[in-house]
């Protein structure tokens, strides 16, 4: 259809066809030349006449006006949509090949945009082959460009990709060449300079990458050539400061792919989209020299790449280079040169510029040749290397500078590398070294071959006529460029083999040279060099000498050359004891012989030629005797006695095939021994006894008898003395420094000697210097190459990963599914974040070891599984970019404008730290320097990424072996990371990370995705980059935006979602309720899971669309927007959860805003959603709901509510409770008045019965004041002004105030009829109410500042008192009438302002900072926290608690006893008092909407009848406090636990664990056993490494998974009866998931985060936590459900071996040799204590190695933590507050060296802490309002930590009373220890054995203890009689724990009977009676328990 004329036509629309100008006109109308010329799809069918017509449109409108037309196009998308076609369509090129390049060239002529050159860069790069097959066919393809395009266009068919690639690369890399090439100097600087910062120098990398044709190889390096003649190019190109460019668009392929290329994982990028991908540090930031040693040695074969680094060494006096086919001198000449036939060499040398660093790669490119592996010979392989050290030879003798490099130990390393396989210029093996080095090594003969090849001789003459000339001009003393070599041998396999070996012959052949010229008299030095004088030049050879021992010594070199260095060394003596020069000293060579004749004595004889050495050695001694016996060196003589005892006796310990020949040569080797023996002793006789100290005989046998033993230990002494001058770096008589890897020698006798092994390498290595004792000044001075070193494996590794994106990248945008790429791209990118967050993560692979101290937290939204308790912090990633630094409020000025945002001090902190750490890749959402805006809770949260606050510079830590490391196993990571990431787009990432469930989490979207979904449009493309170019290109994105609005294909956006292979079979619109926000989504049920996804909806045409591209108007929202306090739909974050159906726990039907439309669904894992539905709905979902769960609990003592749902909670009658009780079936009123649960807990179950949840700020949990009293320094819980009024309601609590609410009342008058009289206009409960009371702990921070326009309330309204607000709530303010929340009685971080908000100041001047406290709980937290608990567990509350429970559940909620009881509320608070749907006027609906949501709530009704009071039995039960009565524990009376007569279980091997279950009872499992689910078990630690799961009551395995991991496994730990945690040794934890249906076990995921093994392993599902300790001494705190990191502990002193967590109060016990400490669960340090009888010191013996908390009663102080040690005793021990008066110190130890320290410095003072502690008895319970029983141990016995509201990194202070007096601190008090049958230092126990495992019984009356040797105790907690086993051991205890007498050995150390503690006859002569242990008679107690005990009769 499309013809010219048609053409011409769109020609005069587009306005470039006005024919009647004589030249092409300008482009008048860019948008038509855009969407109609530029559109080359369009044209794809025409003819090939048109498009060759069109082409040459363009090329007319760009020649004819540059300066207009072609900036247009350059704009538009013409060049990258042309480069598509090209590299897609074969026949474009073939139809118009001149002119479509010339189009290009045309297109990017210089000057050029950084547009144009990136996309022809990116379409070069992507012709690039990747495989070895792509790379074989362009080997085979011509040379020169001419060729291939004849054999192009001669093709009539497609021509191959190969063909095709290389023609459109070739042409394309010729067009750039030949500009660089052709323009003036300016003009090619400034090109030079574009395409290094476009594209980068390793787009040139990529071009000359292994198997790259070699026509593209040239013009690539013509192009460097060309770039490098700049000198700051070169500078950048040495430093590697100038790489990636290419690849600032490859970042949509990451996020639009898995992630993986070629099988490594690219998705490890931070930057905003557009920016450079920096993948890979080593190779971004990698030195050009660096990459080109490895590029260039892959072309050793082709001439080329050697006249390129020629020319660049020489400072390229022609920087063009020349084509030719040969390598040689007389072309370098010419070539590199330019000389002619008559041109001086010399001046052309001594007048280059030297690039030494372009000797990297020539060194690599001689290494290539000497290791190419070919059938057929190349000749090559010789010519090659041979021309280039011909030409550094040439360089070498008549270049001064170059003479100087020469002698640096760089380039002696590097020259001696080349002769090394598969290392680099530094000497650095790479990772194929290794690989080859477990294949096998090559012996001694493939060496003696090696060194002959005519390439290895010439690089070993050069080495050797370096060393030599070096020999001559170092006047160091000590030093020597030998040493750089032996710093650099490697430790083990065929690379340090090879090493060894030329090391050998270069030593030899330079001593060796140094004796045939007379000391280097005859040998030649260059021209101008004057060597040094004679005394200098022998020092350097005995240097050298010494050295070349000591490389024998350290088997550096042979052993079996020692005879030929020996003899070198007799000559090297001879010949420089006849010199006349009287100063040359000779004695370091005779040094160095002793030595190597040493060596030579000592070799294992295990062979004959060994043998024959040994008796050459020995007659050597004979023969130079007069060498020897002329020195009195005592070392000598002493070692060659003793070696000569040992060869003078035939060895009878050799076991060698050959031991007959030996034993033929043993006897003359025994005879010379004696020989020498005979010529020692007669000269040496006085010296040798000198040395022995003993008595020397002439005969051998005698002398061997004698001295012997002291001879052998003088040898001994000698080889460690030989190894302290090698770890010293000194010299002695042995001088020079050493190097040892291996065992040094074996010695011939064992019995009398033993040798150390495994010595380092020199301990202070020398740093690498550019020349060595050779003058640095003058013409000759130059400066070295930068050390720099690359991995040869990981540079092609990522140059195939770069150029394999690039492909992706061409492939992706020559596709036109720009909507797809819309929702690829936003789905992927937050996947990317997710990972990159795991990844720089404290702990991370690229992470911190510690988090920053401005890290911040927020509360997790989780619950507890019965309590519904919130105490756990989890990271805040986003909190800097809500709360930004503002420098514009910084200023005095602003105060007001600071008062209109929220502010955190932090922040400035913060983005200053960032400025330091992260200035280049600053994150700018951090700062904000616009003007002050109200802001709203979506301003800072609803960014397009969710990045974390460690930046991508970080990851420039990295290096190659990590990278390396990660790409062995990058698939398995993929695998994970695609099937285990959630789907949220915004917001709070921990918040919403997809669950890891019974099966595998939603799987990633790029998973999903069909391969037509990966495509970006080529428009977007271009247009994104056009914008860093060219300001139009801002209005290109506009209009692309505008494009993505349209619909999109949403339902195959949302099925990329869901589990993979889901079949959804029900869908329903639902909104989600979080707080104060509502995200709309989809209800989604599947076969196997529901799924809640939000940000979808469902149209009444049944279309699914994403909110986001859809309108307003056709939207009708279930939630208005008014009801949130929005004007627009909410920006929530996104999210989808995927619950599996047996994970759904319960399900209730809830109303939200006053209306029956929600529902509660609660799953097993602790998250909970509040689901609204459409009218009409709700109960269609809930059967759905209830019908598909598999595990829905009906109710019961474990539900939410406390009750079976059928049961009734309001009882009828004590028949029907009696009756209910009979079948099981108490309501939680009953089970509350038995006393089965506690206050909080019936609590809790009422507001879960009433509807009040934490979802629905509106509708949150209610408690009650219970407290009046907020001033006294202590609570009398038997006082009833302590407590509020009950009966009353906060409105009523002051007459005075309740007199003005009657009396509004009372005159209230509505003239419209509409509003009823009532008593309080405010409710107890509101949002605005709960966010005030957490306004300083996140996420309620964000929701207050919604509710109050985006700042703060005045500073005087802020809730900053718990005390003023009680008395504004219940006196004072005649608006408040507010009660309490849950988090008052369990969430003591509330309190503290640890995100430093800016909440003002008062009128008072006083800031407003952390909440205020009463006196009595001493400023601290988690003592108010306690006591507050306590107070309402009291006994007064618990009585009167039903009172409060009438007014706001029960028959007092409303109607005439509302009024009787003056509890009468405005109408629209209760429930049912309006119909919405009757509300026509919208205003009127939305205002009465906002009204319900904003000021709270009535909670529904329970009770109808007065609620019945609860009895306390006071006599029945237990009071440690008085006015709380609570049932007798084991920890009440612990001194009074009755010893089990024999043990409770016993068991095969030692008790691991011990669990108690309803069913089953109480279950003991051995160690490496772990008990999950009810009745199953799972064991490990296996022969075979299986992991295999049994029945509790059969030892038969059920199931036997093998496992594949290298790594062996140390613990594990159930989080749930279907996920089980394993710890290995490599510190890695992985997550299994044990499925029932088969029963198998699967693979989930693996936690990194510990760098050694787990040690331990211990979960709470409780507070959904995972706690893990390692050998590398950190505890870290994982999410159980999330399974993200957390937080980590600070670091302890040793590895922690036992960990605990209170399953009731969140609190962590470690344990670390005998240093317990408990924090919280949000990683504050409570105590530590040394729990050593000897402290502080630290017995390994007494190690604690087991841990565990009694967890009943939480708020009771006398709570205890249980330590079982090593030696068998159980330590209990308290943690209480105390008042210190400066007894204790105030920081706790948490070092160990710095607390032995610490502890030492106190050790005298510990008798009076202790007895200060018990006179202060009385202190302790009033300050924490408990009287305990506890018994205080002596020294080490208590340990004070901080209370206060500090974060593990900031320093903990300890509290302060608020009159700024006394200090209280926490302390560990030790209650009793338990030793009865297992503490091994009782004599009466028969099977001592270690505790192993403690565990409480679930009701807290017993103790269950399991020790080494499998039996379990359980010891009874009782209320009197029996004998208590409470004694304090005396093996250790060297003091009275009274007057702090010493015992001596005659004294006598006396036992308490009372107390157990230690004592003199003095201190325990008083006897008493003691009722309790039922003993008739008087006995012996100590002076203080004597007095107790009388005060108590």
């Amino acid at each position: 259809m499309l013809n010219s004329h048609i053409m011409h036509m769109v020609f005069n629309v587009t306005g470039t066809a006005d024919t009647s100008r004589e030249h092409a006109p300008t482009i008048s109308n860019p948008s038509a030349f855009e969407d109609l010329l530029c559109d080359l799809k369009v044209w794809k069918e025409a003819p090939s006449e048109l498009h060759k017509m069109l082409l040459e449109h363009f090329y007319e409108l760009i020649t004819d006006h540059q300066l207009n037309n072609l900036q247009v196009v350059r704009r538009s998308s013409l060049l990258s949509r042309l480069l598509l076609i090209i590299h897609d369509e074969p026949s474009m090129i073939q139809n118009t090949d001149e002119i479509v390049f010339n189009l290009i060239s045309a297109i990017i002529q210089p000057q050029c945009d950084s547009r144009s050159i990136l996309k022809v860069g990116q379409c070069i790069a992507a012709t690039l082959p990747t495989s070895e097959a792509e790379c074989y066919e362009d080997s085979h393809l011509p040379f020169h460009i001419a060729e291939i395009q004849k054999m192009y266009l001669e093709l009539t068919e497609d021509p191959s990709e190969a063909l095709h690639n290389v023609y459109i690369r070739n042409r394309l890399l010729n067009i750039i060449a030949n500009f660089l090439s052709n323009s003036n100097a300016q003009v090619q600087q400034q090109m030079c300079e574009h395409i290094v910062r476009t594209l980068g120098f390793d787009w040139l990398f990529a071009l000359m990458s292994p198997g790259v044709h070699s026509g593209t190889i040239y013009l690539a390096l013509r192009i460097l050539l060309l770039i490098l003649n700049q000198p700051s190019l070169l500078a950048r190109f040495k430093e590697g400061s100038a790489n990636g460019g290419w690849l600032s668009e490859a970042d949509s392929v990451v996020r639009n792919r898995a992630a993986v290329v070629l099988g490594f994982s690219v998705s490890a990028h931070g930057g905003a989209v557009g920016s450079k991908i920096d993948i890979n540090p080593e190779l971004s930031n990698c030195g050009g020299f660096a990459a080109l040693e490895h590029l260039m040695g892959a072309h050793a074969d082709k001439p080329y790449p050697y006249y390129a680094m020629l020319s660049i060494l020489v400072g390229q006096p022609i920087p063009a280079l020349r084509f030719c086919d040969q390598f040689n001198m007389e072309l370098v000449w010419t070539h590199v040169f330019g000389l002619s036939s008559t041109s001086s060499v010399f001046e052309a040398i001594n007048s280059a510029n030297f690039c030494f660093d372009a000797l990297i790669p020539l060194f690599a490119m001689i290494r290539t040749s000497i290791y190419h592996q070919s059938t057929i010979h190349q000749q090559w392989t010789i010519t090659n290397p041979s021309t280039v050290i011909q030409m550094i030879t040439f360089m070498y003798q008549n270049s001064p500078a170059f003479f100087n490099i020469a002698h640096s130990d760089e380039f002696v390393l590097a020259l001696f590398s080349t002769l090394i396989e598969d290392t680099n210029a530094m000497g650095v093996k790479s990772e194929i070294a290794n690989r080859r080095s477990q294949d096998g090594s090559p012996d001694s003969e493939y060496f003696q071959t090696f060194l002959t090849q005519p390439n290895v001789k010439i690089v070993m003459d050069l080495l050797k006529k370096i060393f030599s000339d070096n020999l001559q001009l170092n006047s160091s003393k000590n030093d020597t460029i030998i040493d750089v070599i032996l710093d650099n041998i490697s430790e083990s396999g065929i690379t340090r083999k090879a090493q060894v070996a030329c090391l050998t012959s270069l030593l030899h052949s330079v001593l060796e040279h140094a004796v045939s010229t007379d000391l280097l008299a005859s040998s030649a030095l260059p021209p101008n060099t004057q060597p040094q004088n004679l005394v200098q030049i022998v020092s350097n050879i005995s240097v050298l000498s010494s050295r070349a021992v000591d490389a024998f010594w350290n088997g550096l070199v042979f052993g079996s050359e020692s005879m030929r260095m020996l003899s070198t060394l007799y000559h090297l003596q001879v010949i420089a004891s006849k010199k006349v020069n009287k100063a040359v000293n000779a004695e370091p060579i005779t040094g160095c012989i002793m030595r190597m004749t040493l060596f030579i004595l000592s070799r294992p004889i295990d062979s004959v030629p060994v043998q024959l050495s040994v008796l050459d050695a020995l007659s050597s001694l004979v023969s130079k005797r007069y060498l020897f016996l002329a020195s009195n060196e005592a070392w000598f003589f002493a070692s060659l006695t003793h070696l000569i005892f040992m060869l003078s006796v035939t060895p009878d310990v050799l076991f060698q095939d050959n031991s007959s020949d030996l034993d033929r040569t043993s006897a003359q080797v025994a005879m010379c021994a004696c020989r020498v023996w005979s010529d020692v002793i007669c000269a040496k006789q006085g010296l040798i006894e000198e040395t022995f100290k003993k008595q020397s005989v002439t005969d051998i046998n005698a002398a061997r008898a004698l001295l012997s033993h002291s001879a052998g230990v003088y040898w001994q002494q000698f080889v460690d003395s030989q190894l302290r001058t090698i770890q010293t770096g000194g010299s002695a008589a042995q001088s020079g420094s050493y190097t040892a890897k291996d065992i040094i020698q074996q010695q011939i006798s064992s019995k009398f000697n033993r040798v150390a092994s495994g010595i380092t390498r020199f301990a202070a290595k020398r740093s690498m210097s550019t020349t060595t004792a050779l003058p640095s000044t003058g013409p000759g001075s130059v400066a070295a190459w930068k050390n720099t070193s690359a991995d040869k494996q990981v540079i092609f590794m990522w140059l195939r990963v770069h150029v394999s994106l690039i492909k992706e990248l061409v492939r992706a945008q020559s596709t036109r599914y720009t909507e797809w790429h819309a929702h690829v791209r936003k789905w992927c990118l937050h996947d990317w974040h997710q990972w990159e967050a795991e990844l720089t993560r404290e702990r991370g692979i690229w992470g911190p070891e510690r988090a920053s101290k401005l890290e911040k937290f927020k509360l997790d939204l989780t619950e507890g599984p019965t309590t519904r308790m919130r105490r756990k912090l989890i990271p805040n990633r986003n909190f800097y970019h809500v709360y930004p630094f503002r420098p514009h409020l910084e200023a005095p000025t602003a105060k007001a404008q600071r008062a209109k945002v929220a502010i955190s001090l932090d922040s400035k902190l913060y983005y200053e730290a960032c400025l330091i750490h992260r200035r280049r890749t600053l994150d700018t959402r951090i700062i904000d320097s616009s003007s002050v805006s109200i802001l709203s809770p979506d301003d800072g949260s609803g960014s397009s990424s969710n990045l974390l606050g460690y930046s991508f510079t970080d990851l420039s830590q990295i290096n190659s072996s990590l990278i390396r490391r990660l790409s062995t196993t990058a698939p398995t990571t993929s695998s994970q990371n695609t099937t285990g990431t959630s789907i949220e787009l915004n917001e709070e990432e921990c918040e919403t990370l997809e669950r890891k469930d019974d099966d595998d989490s939603t799987s990633s979207i790029s998973e999903k995705l069909p391969s037509e979904a990966n495509g970006v449009s080529p428009q977007q493309s271009n247009q994104s980059s056009a914008s860093a170019s060219n300001n139009s290109g801002t209005a290109h994105k506009k209009e692309e935006r505008k494009e993505e609005k349209k619909a999109g294909p949403d339902n195959q956006t949302l099925l990329r979602l869901l589990e993979q292979g889901e079949q959804l079979h029900s869908m329903f619109r639902c909104a989600r309720i979080q707080g104060l926000e509502t995200a709309e989504g989809l209800l989604l049920f599947g076969r196997d899971h529901f799924y809640v996804v939000d940000g979808f909806t469902l149209l009444k045409t049944k279309e699914i669309r994403d909110l986001d591209f859809l309108s307003q108007e056709m939207h009708d929202p279930i939630v208005p927007y008014p009801a949130t306090g929005a004007t627009q739909p909410p920006k929530s974050s996104r999210l989808c959860s995927k619950f599996s159906y047996n994970m759904i726990r319960e399900v209730h039907k809830r109303r939200y805003l006053l209306q029956p439309i929600a529902l509660e669904v609660f799953s097993s894992d602790g998250r909970n959603y509040l689901l609204a539905f459409p009218k009409k709905i709700r109960d269609r979902v809930f059967d759905k709901l209830t019908s598909m769960a598999i595990n829905l609990s009906s109710g019961g003592s474990d539900s939410l509510g406390g009750q079976k749902s059928n049961v009734a909670i309001e009882t009828t009658g004590r028949g029907a409770s009696l009756l209910s009780s009979l079948i099981g079936q108490q309501s939680v009123t009953q089970r509350w008045l038995n006393g089965n649960i506690s206050n909080f807990q019936y609590l809790m179950h009422l507001n879960t019965l009433a509807g009040r949840c934490y979802n629905d700020l509106s509708q949150y949990p209610i408690f009650p004041w219970v407290l009046a009293d907020y001033t006294s320094p202590q609570l009398d819980f038997t006082n009833i002004s302590t407590f509020r009024d009950f009966s009353k309601p906060m409105g009523a609590q002051s007459p005075d105030r309740l007199e003005q609410f009657l009396k509004r009342f009372r005159e209230w008058d509505d003239p419209s009829g509409e509003t009823p009289p009532y008593m309080y206009g405010t409710h107890y409960s509101s949002a605005m109410i709960v966010v005030s009371y957490l306004v300083r702990l996140e996420p309620f921070t964000q929701q207050f500042l919604s509710l109050q326009g985006g700042h703060f309330d005045l500073a005087d309204r802020m809730f900053h008192s718990v005390g003023d607000a009680w008395t504004s709530a219940s006196r004072n303010n005649m608006a408040d009438v507010k009660e309490l929340i849950p988090e008052f009685f369990t969430l003591p971080e509330m309190f503290t302002n640890s995100n430093r908000f800016d909440l003002g100041v008062k009128q008072n001047g006083i800031a407003v900072n952390d909440v205020l406290l009463p006196a009595w709980c001493h400023g601290d937290p988690r003592e108010f926290v306690r006591l507050h608990r306590q107070a309402l567990e009291s006994d007064y509350v618990s009585s009167h608690l039903h009172e409060w429970i009438d007014l706001i559940f029960g028959f007092k909620q409303n109607g005439e006893e509302s009024v009787k009881n003056n509890n009468l509320f405005h109408h629209l608070f209760y429930e049912g008092s309006v119909d919405f749907e009757r509300i026509d006027d919208p205003l009127t609906r939305n205002a009465t909407i906002g009204f319900v949501n904003n000021f709270g709530q009535i909670p529904t009704q329970l009770f109808k009848k007065p609620h019945p009071q609860k009895k306390v039995n006071i006599l029945e039960g237990f009071s440690n406090t008085p006015g709380v009565t609570t049932s007798r524990l084991f920890y009440h009376a612990i001194h009074n636990m009755t010893p089990p007569q024999s043990p409770f279980k016993e068991l095969r091997s030692a008790v691991g664990s011990i669990h108690q279950n309803d069913k089953i009872g109480v279950v003991a499992l051995e160690q490496n056993k772990v008990f999950i689910g009810t009745n199953r078990y799972i064991t490990w630690g296996l022969p075979d490494r299986s992991v295999r799961m049994g029945q509790i009551d059969t030892d038969k395995s059920v199931c036997v998974h093998e496992m594949c991991e290298v790594d062996e496994m140390t613990c594990a730990a159930a989080g749930d009866e279907t996920t089980l945690f394993c710890g290995n040794t490599s510190g890695c934890i992985t997550v299994w998931k044990v499925n029932s249906k088969p029963l198998s076990m699967k693979k989930l995921s693996v936690l990194n985060g510990h760098s050694d093994a787990i040690t331990c392993l211990v979960s709470s599902q409780s507070h959904a936590v995972l706690i893990s300790a390692s050998r590398d001494l950190t505890v870290l705190v994982w999410h159980l459900s999330e399974m993200f990191l957390i937080r980590q502990l600070p670091k302890h002193s040793h590895a922690v071996l036992a960990v605990a967590i209170n399953d009731a109060t969140g609190d962590i016990a470690t344990a670390c040799s005998t240093l317990l400490r408990v924090w919280t669960l949000n990683g504050e340090l409570l105590a530590v204590l040394n729990t050593c009888d000897v402290a502080p010191a630290i017995d390994p013996q007494q190690m604690i190695i087991s841990l565990a908390f009694s967890t009943m009663n939480e708020w009771d102080n006398d709570n205890v933590i249980m330590c079982g040690t090593s030696d068998g005793i159980v330590k209990i021990y308290s943690c209480v507050v105390f008042e210190n008066d400066g007894s204790v110190s105030e920081n706790p130890v948490l070092e160990s060296t710095n607390m032995i320290m610490n502890m030492e410095d106190r050790s005298s003072g510990s008798a009076i802490i202790a007895a200060r502690l018990e006179k202060q008895r009385k202190r302790l319970k009033n300050s924490s309002t408990t009287a305990t029983s506890s018994s205080i141990s002596g020294s080490g016995s208590v340990s004070v930590t901080s209370s206060g509201p500090a974060s593990p990194s900031s320093g903990n202070k300890a509290t302060k009373s608020e009159d700024g007096g006394s200090q209280f601190v926490r302390v560990l008090v030790q209650r009793t220890a338990l030793t009865m049958h297992t503490a091994f230092n009782r004599p009466d126990n028969v099977h001592p054995a270690p505790i192993t495992a403690i565990a409480p019984s679930r009701d807290h009356r017993s103790l269950y203890v399991g020790d080494g040797i499998g039996r379990v105790w359980c010891w009874q907690g009782g209320e009197g009689g029996g004998r208590a086993d409470h004694w304090v051991q005396d093996v250790m205890r060297q003091r009275c724990d009274d007057c702090e007498h010493k015992f001596t050995l005659a004294d006598r150390k006396h036992h308490c009977r009372n107390c157990g503690q230690i004592f003199c006859s003095t201190c325990s002569r008083f006897e008493s009676h003691i009722t309790r242990m039922n003993i008739s008679r008087p006995v012996r107690v100590c002076r203080k328990c004597f007095l107790r005990l009388q005060q108590s009769s």
